[in-house]
């Protein structure tokens, strides 16, 4: 990747950013689609600078963006936020758990 793409942001923001344009059914199947296929299917963490982190971290930020537009989703939402953040590796992760959890 060089030059604009380098740039681009990530699908996932440009999702989270779209979230209000999409309807309530749609905003559902995309959490379910991040908590239940996204979220097992996560490497280890690992380091804070590594693509795994990152994906750990756009994960979380998309399911709480997601939550800001329908907090009726949070029940569903807490049941897989407690066991991911009682094995969050990086304190990042953890706070950014701890916020979606909130």
């Amino acid at each position: 990747a060089t030059g604009s793409q380098a740039n681009a942001p990530h699908p996932s923001v440009q999702l989270c950013r779209a979230l209000t344009a999409l309807s309530r059914g749609t905003r559902e199947l995309l959490l379910r689609r991040l908590l239940h296929h996204e979220q097992p299917s996560l490497p280890a963490e690992g380091s804070p600078k590594g693509e795994a982190h990152h994906r750990h971290v756009r994960l979380w930020l998309c399911v709480g963006s997601i939550l800001e537009v329908e907090p009726g989703f949070a029940e569903e939402v807490v049941a897989i936020v407690e066991p991911a953040l009682r094995t969050a590796m990086q304190l990042p992760t953890r706070v950014l758990l701890q916020n979606v959890w909130a």
